[in-house]
Order: C-alpha cells, then sequence, then structure tokens
C-alpha cells in the first residue's frame, strides 16, 4: 500500500468518524491524529501525548476499528504512537485557527503527562521551567466551555480579564470555594490560553504542595537560587490550594517573598484556595493581605438551571443527547459539586454504553441510586437528635442562631452526619438547619472533615454517632 493511498484511505476514515460523533468530541480527539501506518495487520496512529493516547483507546477503540474496517475492508490491530512532532503540530494549528488544542499547551513534549519533578540541580532548574516539570494539564479544562452561571460568573469574567489584558485588570486574582466547583478549570484555563495567545510568556501552573516539595528539595540540595529563579522566572504564576499552606511558616515565607518579587516586576499572580485567604487558619497575615489586595472571586454551588447546563455540557463531550428530564434529574440530586455532576455523568455514559440501555428517567434514577437511599432508616431529625445528645446541647439549639462554640460544633457535626447518612441535598440541609444556605452546608462539612483528621477525640465520637444512627 503506498503512502498516498493510506493517506487518501485515512482522510475518508476521519470522514466516517466524524459523521458519527459530535462535532465537539471529533474537533477534541481526532484533529490532531496522524496516520503513521495503515497495513492489513496494523494499524499505527500518531498522537499528541498518553492523555489521548489513553482516551482513544478505552472511549473510541471499537469505533475506529469499525470505520477501518468500513473504509479499507480489513481489521488491523490498532496501536497508538506518542509523537512529540505532533505535539507540536496540534500547538501550532491551535494558534493558527485560535482554537485550544485537546492537549496540555502549557508544556513542550509527551512527558507533560508527568506531575512536576523536584528541583534537583541547576542545571535541571532554569529559571524558564523545562517541559518535564511543568505540571500537566487536563485537556477538558478550557475557558471556552467553562459553564457560567450566577454562582461562577465574576470569577470567569476575572480570568478572561487575565488573559485578555495580564497583570493589568486583575492581579493578583484569587478564586476561592469548595472543592469541586471549577477553581481547577479556570485556572488550568488560564494557563491554556495564555500559552496560546502569548507564547512568548513564561506561564507556570502549580500546586502548593508542589512549591512546599520543591522549597523542601532546594533547601536539602542547597539549591535555593535555583528554585527562586524558577518561580520568579514566570511571566504568570497560577498556583492551586492556598489552605495547603497553612501551618507551614517557612513554605509561606518564602512564597510572600515570590509574591512580592513577582508583583513588583509586574507579573500576573493567579492563586485559588478553599476559602477566603482571611479565613484559613494559620496562614500569615502579611500573606492574606497580599492575597486579598487584588479581586477574591467566589465559586459558589451552582443553581439548578446552572447544573441543568453543565449536566448537558458534560454528557455532550461523552457523545451523549439527554433529555430534559434525565438532566434535570441528574442536576437535582448532583446538587453541589461538578465533580459530583461529572461523576453521575460518566457513571450514566458506561452503563448505557455496556448494559444497551437507552439514556432515559430509569437509568438515571438507577445511577442516582434512588432505591437505595429510600431504604436508609436515617433522617435529619434522627442525626440531629443523636448530634445533640452526644454533645449535650438542646436540639432546638441546633436550628437556632447561636453561634456559640458549644452549640456551632456539634450543629457542623450534625450537618456533615446529615449529608453523609441520609443523602438529603445540601438545601435539604440547610433549611432543615434553620434555612442555611448551600455554602454554609459545604462549609461546616468541609471544617468537620478537616478537624477529625487531627482529633482523634471527634474522630472517636463521629464513628460512635455512625453506629448509633445506623442501628
Amino acid at each position: 500500500m503506498t503512502r498516498t493511498s493510506s493517506a487518501e484511505q485515512w482522510v475518508r476514515i476521519l470522514q466516517q468518524v466524524r459523521k458519527a460523533l459530535p462535532e465537539q468530541a471529533f474537533n477534541t480527539w481526532f484533529r490532531n491524529l496522524e496516520v503513521v501506518s495503515l497495513e492489513p495487520g496494523k494499524t499505527v496512529l500518531g498522537v499528541p501525548n498518553r492523555f489521548v493516547k489513553e482516551w482513544l483507546r478505552t472511549k473510541y477503540l471499537g469505533l475506529l476499528r469499525d470505520k477501518i474496517v468500513d473504509v479499507t475492508g480489513f481489521e488491523p490491530e490498532i496501536k497508538f504512537s506518542i509523537s512529540g512532532a505532533m505535539f507540536r503540530k496540534a500547538r501550532a494549528e491551535a494558534l493558527d485557527a485560535d482554537e485550544p488544542p485537546a492537549v496540555a499547551t502549557a508544556v513542550e513534549s509527551p512527558a507533560a503527562v508527568r506531575a512536576e519533578a523536584p528541583v534537583s540541580s541547576a542545571s535541571s532548574a532554569p529559571s524558564a521551567p523545562s517541559a518535564s516539570r511543568r505540571q500537566a494539564l487536563n485537556p477538558e479544562f478550557r475557558l471556552e466551555n467553562f459553564v457560567v452561571g450566577a454562582s461562577n460568573r465574576l470569577a470567569h469574567a476575572a480570568s478572561m480579564g487575565v488573559v485578555e489584558s495580564p497583570a493589568a485588570t486583575y492581579n493578583p486574582l484569587y478564586i476561592y470555594g469548595a472543592p469541586g466547583l471549577g477553581k481547577s478549570h479556570l485556572l488550568q484555563g488560564i494557563c491554556r490560553r495564555l500559552s496560546e495567545l502569548r507564547p512568548e510568556m513564561n506561564v507556570l501552573y502549580t500546586t502548593c504542595e508542589r512549591f512546599t516539595n520543591d522549597f523542601t528539595t532546594s533547601l536539602a540540595q542547597r539549591r535555593s537560587e535555583a528554585f527562586r529563579g524558577r518561580y520568579r522566572g514566570a511571566d504568570c504564576l497560577l498556583i492551586e490550594d492556598l489552605q495547603f499552606l497553612a501551618g507551614k511558616d517557612a513554605t509561606q515565607e518564602e512564597f510572600f517573598h515570590t509574591f512580592d518579587s513577582l508583583y513588583n516586576l509586574g507579573r500576573q499572580i493567579v492563586v485559588s484556595g478553599d476559602a477566603h485567604p482571611s479565613e484559613i487558619s494559620r496562614l500569615k497575615n502579611k500573606l492574606a493581605g497580599r492575597l486579598a489586595s487584588g479581586l477574591a472571586a467566589e465559586i459558589k454551588p451552582p443553581l439548578f438551571a446552572t447544573r441543568v447546563e453543565i449536566i448537558r455540557s458534560k454528557a455532550l463531550r461523552r457523545g451523549l443527547a439527554v433529555s430534559d428530564e434525565v438532566a434535570g434529574l441528574l442536576a437535582g440530586e448532583a446538587a453541589w459539586s461538578v465533580r459530583e455532576m461529572e461523576g453521575a455523568v460518566t457513571k450514566l455514559a458506561a452503563m448505557a454504553l455496556h448494559d444497551g440501555r437507552p439514556v432515559d428517567a430509569d437509568l438515571a434514577r438507577e445511577v442516582l441510586g434512588f432505591s437505595s437511599r429510600r431504604r436508609s432508616t436515617a433522617t435529619l431529625e434522627t442525626v440531629a437528635s443523636a448530634v445533640a445528645d452526644e454533645f449535650g446541647v438542646a436540639f432546638s439549639a441546633m436550628k437556632g442562631a447561636g453561634r456559640s462554640r458549644n452549640v456551632l460544633l456539634p450543629r457542623q457535626a450534625a450537618m456533615f452526619l446529615g449529608r453523609e447518612m441520609t443523602g438529603a441535598s445540601l438545601a435539604e440541609v440547610g433549611a432543615f438547619f434553620g434555612g442555611r444556605d448551600h455554602a454554609t452546608v459545604i462549609h461546616a462539612a468541609r471544617k468537620i472533615a478537616r478537624l477529625a483528621q487531627s482529633d482523634p477525640d471527634l474522630k472517636g465520637r463521629l464513628e460512635a454517632l455512625r453506629r448509633r444512627i445506623g442501628n
């Protein structure tokens, strides 16, 4: 088979694949493939990175095989080959077309799928971070597919402002909210878009955990200057999970000076955390003050209409068209977290694919576990009553407005256990405990979960309450 005939057949195969998929899915996963060989025994396709390779292998291998058979008449073994040239081609095409590729644009090679490695020497840690040490980006986290609603509009608009005018409008930008609401999506979207629009910029995306690990390693290996050159050499630093620095005084001090250095040089800084800087315990006031000096944009749990749009968007990316009823069911139950909605859609798609079932309301109810939820004997009232007894407070105080510690902690524990043991939505839990909102319930659950990790007494009391309520 000649090279020309292989290329022609590959074009026809892609045309058939395109007809079988939503346009967005095709552009995301198939636009930047190339045929290395197309032979009766084996077909080898070039892909930009390992993430795309694994996604194609697990999601689209059967479709590819069927279309190859349709066009060529033979059924080969299909292999995927990671190609640095394909990565560069994908990135160049994305820049020309002003569209984000389905790869991490802030990295330069297939090694990008690895997390950053610690700084080990001056030669291996230049001021511009090398390809093998940039943090990998999720190819689905793009500003273009972030679903905007009332709960996240400010954070999204500020992110777009950073892309349009780095360090000019919102600097620093601090985005905060409960886990799973889209902070990573926005930060990685900024990183990707800046790298596309301004390829000359040194855009560094990382986490506070990685920053801490790199700092600790640099001290142990006496490579502090290499470490500082790396982070302070960024034109834009995007760093996640500020709460990870709580209580780490030396790392906070280093981050404070990194912040000041970048800010004074007119560089863009974007940070995320699970709470406002002033509300993160054991965070130094001067660092909290620096972060709060720019724009602090909160992401709150999405309202129902936004949740429906998120469900539709997540489903579409998996080739599913969901009805209003199905989207409403999933949006109504997976209420507090985009990750929870992502999991529900993933499970829906998997069950529809493997069981050959229609994507209807019955399947959605099964995904959500309605039947098992109904069998639960725990109620918010039984949970609140048990917690009140355990902590020695009046049941009425649990639902009241009092905020003294002897009432606040039991109420937060009751919210935590109520959400966990009854399957009640955030709105239901908040309404039961005195008409409180989603954010209050999320804060309570997060605080109790955190305290239980460091307080053996509280952890033991929660376990005892679980046993008592479950019996």
